[in-house]
């Protein structure tokens, strides 16, 4: 890095990063049919795993000017740790058959439950020189972090025959996501206990969206090809919940939207092997942290 005033910085740094990760998945799938008409599909899957990691990286930075070289400061970070997760999942499906040909409804259900939790120690140690004076600080934490997210959904159509091989769709799908979050960090007391908790380094987040999809769209189905086009409307709510607790309180923001958005699919099938689509939409979607 170079300096206005002809000074040069010379950073060099090297580390080394392990990490391993193990999980399992078991699902299923039942499906049945009561009659002609009526049906359901139920997928419920289940999974679960563990991990650990440890990173390791070092530091040196000289500072040079008219050709004499200096040491300005070194040091080292490690951060080791192990984590637990799981997660369980489903998807339920019914389907109806209304009497004439081409009307149903359909309902399904989908819902999401996880959890995933870590224990580390974050050890740094800084060393600093400057002007024949040396200066060292060190960092010496446990931390404890957690996440947990919760999501229910569902969604209802209704297609309506309109003429040969024309269909009318509405359908209606609400979604409700909760996501937790929580990092406490000890540092250690003169007891040599991790007991003290850093506040700066310390925090809890909740997370609360809620969207919704209400549209209609015509479509077109033939041998060859096919077409749909339609119109959505999407509201939206976010509620993010950030506990200070350096300063003891709740940092609360909170908004909703409403999108609107059109939509449009063609399909075209040359052969069993070759196929055309095209596809437009719009979606409305969660803000990351």
């Amino acid at each position: 890095t170079y300096l206005e005033n002809g000074t040069r910085l010379i950073n060099d740094e090297q580390g080394i990063n392990t990490t391993r990760t193990q999980g399992h998945r078991f699902g299923m799938r039942l499906e049945h049919e009561f009659s002609d008409n009526t049906s359901i599909i139920f997928e419920p899957q289940v999974n679960f795993g563990a991990g650990s990691f440890n990173q390791y990286s070092d530091f040196q930075t000289y500072t040079e000017r008219d050709g004499n070289k200096s040491l300005t400061n070194d040091g080292y970070t490690s951060n080791i740790g192990d984590n637990d997760n799981w997660q369980t999942s489903g998807f339920f499906l019914f389907r109806q058959r209304l009497g004439k040909p081409g009307r149903t409804i359909s309902a399904n259900i989908r819902y999401s439950f996880s959890n995933n939790e870590m224990a580390g120690n974050n050890y740094s140690e800084t060393n600093s020189y400057e002007n024949g004076k040396n200066h060292s600080s060190v960092v010496d934490q446990m931390y404890l972090q957690r996440s947990d997210a919760y999501t229910v959904g569902g969604r209802f159509s209704y297609t309506e025959p309109l003429g040969k091989n024309f269909f009318l769709e509405a359908s209606y799908r609400y979604n409700y996501r909760v996501t937790d979050a929580e990092k406490m960090t000890y540092d250690k007391d003169m007891n040599g206990n991790y007991a003290s908790l850093d506040t700066l380094y310390s925090s809890k987040y909740r997370n609360t969206f809620i969207d919704q999809d209400a549209r209609i769209n015509l479509v077109k189905q033939e041998e060859k090809y096919n077409f749909q086009v339609g119109f959505s409307v999407q509201p939206a709510y976010t509620k993010s919940v950030t506990t200070l607790l350096r300063e003891n309180r709740d940092s609360v923001l909170a908004y909703s939207v409403v999108n609107y958005a059109p939509s449009a699919r063609f399909d075209y099938r040359f052969s069993d092997r070759n196929f055309l689509r095209i596809n437009y939409r719009g979606s409305t979607n969660q803000p990351s942290i």
